[in-house]
Protein backbone atom coordinates (compact mmCIF):
# COMPACT_ATOMS: atom_id res chain seq x y z
CA UNK A 1 0.00 0.00 0.00
CA UNK A 2 2.98 2.29 0.72
CA UNK A 3 4.53 1.50 -1.91
CA UNK A 4 1.51 2.60 -4.14
CA UNK A 5 0.97 5.93 -2.60
CA UNK A 6 4.39 6.53 -3.67
CA UNK A 7 3.58 5.35 -6.97
CA UNK A 8 0.88 7.63 -7.17
CA UNK A 9 2.54 10.26 -5.95
CA UNK A 10 5.70 10.34 -8.64
CA UNK A 11 2.56 9.51 -11.31
CA UNK A 12 0.73 12.89 -9.93
CA UNK A 13 3.88 14.78 -10.07
CA UNK A 14 4.81 13.49 -14.19
CA UNK A 15 1.27 14.81 -14.40
CA UNK A 16 1.82 18.18 -13.35
CA UNK A 17 4.87 18.68 -15.00
CA UNK A 18 3.09 17.27 -18.19
CA UNK A 19 0.28 19.63 -17.14
CA UNK A 20 2.79 22.46 -17.55
CA UNK A 21 4.75 21.51 -20.22
CA UNK A 22 1.17 21.30 -22.20
CA UNK A 23 0.43 24.76 -21.54
CA UNK A 24 4.01 26.32 -23.88
CA UNK A 25 1.79 28.36 -26.75
CA UNK A 26 2.95 26.18 -30.03
CA UNK A 27 6.54 28.09 -31.98
CA UNK A 28 5.64 30.38 -34.40
CA UNK A 29 7.80 31.11 -37.93
CA UNK A 30 10.60 28.93 -36.21
CA UNK A 31 12.97 26.03 -37.76
CA UNK A 32 11.69 22.53 -35.48
CA UNK A 33 14.30 22.04 -32.00
CA UNK A 34 14.95 19.63 -30.74
CA UNK A 35 15.24 19.12 -26.83
CA UNK A 36 16.17 16.36 -24.23
CA UNK A 37 13.56 16.34 -21.07
CA UNK A 38 15.79 14.37 -18.27
CA UNK A 39 13.45 13.28 -14.99
CA UNK A 40 15.68 12.43 -12.33
CA UNK A 41 13.81 9.05 -10.43
CA UNK A 42 16.10 7.40 -7.35
CA UNK A 43 16.48 3.65 -8.50
CA UNK A 44 14.58 1.13 -7.94
CA UNK A 45 11.55 3.61 -9.37
CA UNK A 46 12.65 3.37 -12.79
CA UNK A 47 10.23 0.45 -13.55
CA UNK A 48 6.83 2.42 -12.73
CA UNK A 49 3.90 4.17 -14.21
CA UNK A 50 6.08 7.38 -13.98
CA UNK A 51 7.98 6.19 -17.22
CA UNK A 52 4.73 6.07 -19.35
CA UNK A 53 3.68 9.48 -17.95
CA UNK A 54 7.33 10.78 -19.14
CA UNK A 55 6.95 9.09 -22.34
CA UNK A 56 3.65 10.47 -22.87
CA UNK A 57 4.81 14.21 -21.67
CA UNK A 58 7.72 14.15 -24.31
CA UNK A 59 4.99 13.48 -27.24
CA UNK A 60 2.69 16.14 -25.74
CA UNK A 61 4.85 19.01 -25.38
CA UNK A 62 6.26 18.34 -29.10
CA UNK A 63 3.52 18.82 -30.58
CA UNK A 64 2.75 21.82 -29.02
CA UNK A 65 5.87 23.21 -29.43
CA UNK A 66 6.38 22.42 -32.62
CA UNK A 67 9.97 20.46 -32.12
CA UNK A 68 11.16 17.18 -31.25
CA UNK A 69 11.22 15.90 -27.86
CA UNK A 70 12.57 13.25 -26.54
CA UNK A 71 12.39 12.43 -22.84
CA UNK A 72 13.55 9.68 -20.54
CA UNK A 73 14.24 9.08 -16.89
CA UNK A 74 17.68 9.99 -15.06
CA UNK A 75 18.63 7.22 -12.70
CA UNK A 76 20.55 8.18 -9.35
CA UNK A 77 21.20 7.03 -6.02
CA UNK A 78 21.48 7.63 -2.48
CA UNK A 79 24.41 9.91 -2.20
CA UNK A 80 24.99 10.82 -5.59
CA UNK A 81 25.16 14.17 -6.41
CA UNK A 82 22.14 14.68 -9.28
CA UNK A 83 23.40 18.01 -10.34
CA UNK A 84 26.84 16.04 -11.65
CA UNK A 85 24.66 13.45 -13.33
CA UNK A 86 22.36 16.67 -14.86
CA UNK A 87 25.39 18.76 -16.22
CA UNK A 88 27.09 15.42 -17.84
CA UNK A 89 23.92 15.23 -19.49
CA UNK A 90 24.27 18.76 -20.66
CA UNK A 91 27.34 19.00 -21.60
CA UNK A 92 27.19 15.61 -23.61
CA UNK A 93 23.81 17.13 -25.63
CA UNK A 94 21.63 14.70 -23.95
CA UNK A 95 19.56 17.06 -21.27
CA UNK A 96 18.13 20.40 -21.52
CA UNK A 97 15.64 20.39 -18.91
CA UNK A 98 15.64 18.81 -15.41
CA UNK A 99 15.60 19.03 -12.16
CA UNK A 100 18.00 19.40 -8.71
CA UNK A 101 17.62 19.49 -5.36
CA UNK A 102 17.44 22.47 -3.18
CA UNK A 103 20.77 21.63 -1.63
CA UNK A 104 22.56 21.26 -4.97
CA UNK A 105 20.96 24.78 -5.99
CA UNK A 106 22.44 26.53 -3.26
CA UNK A 107 25.95 24.95 -3.70
CA UNK A 108 26.32 26.12 -7.57
CA UNK A 109 24.74 29.75 -6.22
CA UNK A 110 27.73 30.01 -3.55
CA UNK A 111 29.90 28.60 -6.12
CA UNK A 112 29.25 31.07 -8.41
CA UNK A 113 28.17 28.35 -11.23
CA UNK A 114 25.76 29.58 -13.72
CA UNK A 115 25.78 26.66 -16.65
CA UNK A 116 22.32 25.73 -15.53
CA UNK A 117 19.64 28.49 -15.24
CA UNK A 118 16.71 27.42 -12.28
CA UNK A 119 13.26 28.48 -14.24
CA UNK A 120 10.76 27.26 -11.25
CA UNK A 121 10.04 25.69 -8.38
CA UNK A 122 7.81 22.28 -8.03
CA UNK A 123 6.02 23.68 -4.56
CA UNK A 124 4.59 21.21 -2.13
CA UNK A 125 2.14 22.10 0.66
CA UNK A 126 1.74 25.69 -1.07
CA UNK A 127 5.18 26.57 -0.20
CA UNK A 128 8.99 26.65 -2.31
CA UNK A 129 10.63 25.13 0.89
CA UNK A 130 10.77 21.95 2.45
CA UNK A 131 10.61 21.21 6.14
CA UNK A 132 12.93 18.19 7.43
CA UNK A 133 12.19 16.50 10.85
CA UNK A 134 12.97 13.90 13.25
CA UNK A 135 10.02 11.28 13.58
CA UNK A 136 9.51 9.43 16.96
CA UNK A 137 6.50 7.96 18.70
CA UNK A 138 4.00 9.59 19.70
CA UNK A 139 4.65 11.56 23.16
CA UNK A 140 7.50 9.91 23.91
CA UNK A 141 10.29 12.90 23.67
CA UNK A 142 9.73 16.30 24.01
CA UNK A 143 13.10 17.83 23.11
CA UNK A 144 15.86 16.90 20.33
CA UNK A 145 18.08 17.08 22.93
CA UNK A 146 16.71 13.73 24.72
CA UNK A 147 17.26 12.19 21.38
CA UNK A 148 21.13 11.79 21.95
CA UNK A 149 22.30 8.19 22.63
CA UNK A 150 18.77 6.83 21.05
CA UNK A 151 18.53 4.53 17.95
CA UNK A 152 18.54 6.38 14.36
CA UNK A 153 17.74 5.37 11.15
CA UNK A 154 17.51 7.42 7.83
CA UNK A 155 18.07 7.89 4.17
CA UNK A 156 18.93 11.48 3.89
CA UNK A 157 21.66 11.94 6.03
CA UNK A 158 22.30 15.57 5.50
CA UNK A 159 18.52 16.46 6.76
CA UNK A 160 19.13 14.88 9.92
CA UNK A 161 22.37 17.13 10.46
CA UNK A 162 20.73 20.04 9.83
CA UNK A 163 18.07 19.69 11.83
CA UNK A 164 20.63 19.39 14.82
CA UNK A 165 22.66 22.12 13.59
CA UNK A 166 19.73 24.31 13.62
CA UNK A 167 19.53 23.53 17.52
CA UNK A 168 22.47 24.18 18.34
CA UNK A 169 24.18 20.27 18.23
CA UNK A 170 27.22 20.67 15.92
CA UNK A 171 28.47 16.38 16.25
CA UNK A 172 28.30 14.05 13.34
CA UNK A 173 25.10 11.81 13.64
CA UNK A 174 26.83 8.37 14.50
CA UNK A 175 28.24 10.83 17.32
CA UNK A 176 25.14 12.29 18.78
CA UNK A 177 23.11 9.06 18.29
CA UNK A 178 23.84 5.92 20.00
CA UNK A 179 23.08 3.63 16.90
CA UNK A 180 22.94 5.11 13.56
CA UNK A 181 21.90 2.92 10.33
CA UNK A 182 20.25 3.70 6.90
CA UNK A 183 16.64 3.12 5.64
CA UNK A 184 14.99 3.72 2.38
CA UNK A 185 11.87 5.93 3.08
CA UNK A 186 10.04 4.89 -0.03
CA UNK A 187 7.87 3.10 0.98
CA UNK A 188 7.91 4.24 4.48
CA UNK A 189 5.87 1.85 6.65
CA UNK A 190 9.18 -0.44 7.13
CA UNK A 191 10.54 2.48 9.13
CA UNK A 192 7.19 3.35 10.87
CA UNK A 193 6.98 -0.41 11.76
CA UNK A 194 10.54 -0.16 12.94
CA UNK A 195 10.01 2.29 15.61
CA UNK A 196 6.58 0.96 16.47
CA UNK A 197 8.53 -2.27 17.81
CA UNK A 198 11.05 -0.18 19.25
CA UNK A 199 13.98 -1.31 16.78
CA UNK A 200 14.53 2.52 16.37
CA UNK A 201 13.68 5.70 18.28
CA UNK A 202 14.29 7.94 15.47
CA UNK A 203 13.70 8.45 11.85
CA UNK A 204 15.06 11.59 9.83
CA UNK A 205 12.99 12.74 6.37
CA UNK A 206 10.92 14.89 4.61
CA UNK A 207 7.50 15.89 6.49
CA UNK A 208 5.93 15.61 3.04
CA UNK A 209 7.00 12.47 3.05
CA UNK A 210 5.48 11.38 6.04
CA UNK A 211 2.23 13.52 5.22
CA UNK A 212 1.81 11.59 1.85
CA UNK A 213 2.24 8.33 3.47
CA UNK A 214 -0.84 9.51 5.66
CA UNK A 215 1.25 9.11 9.32
CA UNK A 216 0.13 12.13 10.59
CA UNK A 217 -3.28 12.38 9.75
CA UNK A 218 -4.23 8.66 10.78
CA UNK A 219 -5.81 8.79 13.78
CA UNK A 220 -4.09 5.65 15.27
CA UNK A 221 -0.90 6.92 13.94
CA UNK A 222 1.89 6.53 16.58
CA UNK A 223 4.47 9.20 14.95
CA UNK A 224 4.95 12.77 16.02
CA UNK A 225 7.13 14.93 14.04
CA UNK A 226 9.70 16.54 16.15
CA UNK A 227 12.25 19.53 15.72
CA UNK A 228 10.89 20.15 12.00
CA UNK A 229 13.33 23.27 10.36
CA UNK A 230 12.72 24.52 6.96
CA UNK A 231 16.36 22.92 5.36
CA UNK A 232 15.97 23.64 1.52
CA UNK A 233 13.45 23.67 -1.17
CA UNK A 234 11.53 21.75 -3.07
CA UNK A 235 12.81 20.56 -6.24
CA UNK A 236 14.44 23.05 -8.69
CA UNK A 237 13.80 22.82 -12.35
CA UNK A 238 16.45 23.45 -14.41
CA UNK A 239 17.21 24.53 -18.34
CA UNK A 240 20.65 24.40 -20.34
CA UNK A 241 22.33 28.04 -20.11
CA UNK A 242 22.08 28.80 -23.64
CA UNK A 243 18.13 27.57 -24.40
CA UNK A 244 16.47 30.54 -26.08
CA UNK A 245 15.17 33.13 -23.63
CA UNK A 246 12.07 32.93 -25.62
CA UNK A 247 11.12 29.29 -24.70
CA UNK A 248 12.64 29.80 -20.84
CA UNK A 249 10.26 32.63 -20.53
CA UNK A 250 7.12 30.54 -22.22
CA UNK A 251 8.20 27.41 -20.23
CA UNK A 252 8.14 29.63 -16.67
CA UNK A 253 4.61 31.19 -17.32
CA UNK A 254 3.18 28.03 -18.88
CA UNK A 255 4.31 26.16 -15.55
CA UNK A 256 3.35 28.69 -12.98
CA UNK A 257 0.37 29.21 -14.07
CA UNK A 258 -0.85 25.99 -15.11
CA UNK A 259 -2.89 24.59 -11.77
CA UNK A 260 -5.50 27.56 -12.33
CA UNK A 261 -5.71 27.08 -16.65
CA UNK A 262 -9.74 25.51 -17.18
CA UNK A 263 -7.73 24.18 -20.04
CA UNK A 264 -5.69 21.71 -17.55
CA UNK A 265 -8.73 20.18 -15.33
CA UNK A 266 -7.69 16.82 -15.92
CA UNK A 267 -4.74 17.25 -14.02
CA UNK A 268 -5.93 18.75 -11.22
CA UNK A 269 -5.94 15.94 -9.37
CA UNK A 270 -2.41 15.93 -9.42
CA UNK A 271 -2.31 19.72 -8.10
CA UNK A 272 -4.57 18.33 -4.96
CA UNK A 273 -2.30 15.84 -4.53
CA UNK A 274 1.19 17.47 -3.97
CA UNK A 275 -1.13 20.32 -2.38
CA UNK A 276 1.42 22.62 -4.13
CA UNK A 277 1.78 23.63 -7.84
CA UNK A 278 4.76 25.38 -9.87
CA UNK A 279 6.28 28.55 -8.59
CA UNK A 280 8.64 30.85 -8.83
CA UNK A 281 11.77 31.11 -7.52
CA UNK A 282 11.46 32.98 -4.85
CA UNK A 283 13.85 34.88 -2.38
CA UNK A 284 13.04 32.80 0.19
CA UNK A 285 14.37 29.54 -1.71
CA UNK A 286 17.54 31.05 -2.79
CA UNK A 287 18.21 32.34 0.64
CA UNK A 288 17.17 28.72 2.40
CA UNK A 289 19.39 26.67 -0.44
CA UNK A 290 22.35 29.12 -0.11
CA UNK A 291 22.47 28.77 4.05
CA UNK A 292 21.62 24.70 3.61
CA UNK A 293 24.69 24.27 1.35
CA UNK A 294 26.65 27.06 3.02
CA UNK A 295 26.42 24.74 6.36
CA UNK A 296 27.30 21.84 4.24
CA UNK A 297 30.70 23.50 2.69
CA UNK A 298 31.95 24.93 6.10
CA UNK A 299 31.29 21.79 8.27
CA UNK A 300 32.26 19.23 5.88
CA UNK A 301 29.50 17.71 5.86
CA UNK A 302 29.74 15.89 2.15
CA UNK A 303 32.24 14.30 3.64
CA UNK A 304 30.68 12.70 6.36
CA UNK A 305 27.79 11.91 3.89
CA UNK A 306 29.43 9.65 1.27
CA UNK A 307 31.06 7.96 4.99
CA UNK A 308 27.74 7.59 6.30
CA UNK A 309 26.07 5.77 3.01
CA UNK A 310 29.44 4.00 2.57
CA UNK A 311 29.20 2.34 6.11
CA UNK A 312 25.69 2.08 6.34
CA UNK A 313 24.23 1.15 2.50
CA UNK A 314 24.14 -1.90 0.80
CA UNK A 315 25.98 -2.02 -2.19
CA UNK A 316 26.81 1.99 -2.15
CA UNK A 317 29.44 2.92 -4.69
CA UNK A 318 30.18 6.34 -3.70
CA UNK A 319 29.30 9.13 -6.77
Amino acid sequence: MERQTKHRFLVAVAAVIAAALLAIPAATQQPAEKYNLAVPMIEGFEQTKFIEMIQQMGVALGKKMGCDIKSQPLVFKYGQRLIDLVRSGVKAGKIDISYINGLEHGEALIAGETDLTPVFILGMQKSTVEKACFFVRKGEFKDISELRGKKFKASHPLLSRAILYKNGIDEPLDKFFGSVGYATDSPLNPLVDELKNKSIDVFGTYLHTVWLAGELTKKDSIVQALGCEDVESHWVFVARKDMPEQRKAQLIKAATTAHKDKEFAQFQFAFTMINGHFMPVDDKAIKINKEYASMVKKGGWRKEEAEFFKKYHPGYKGK
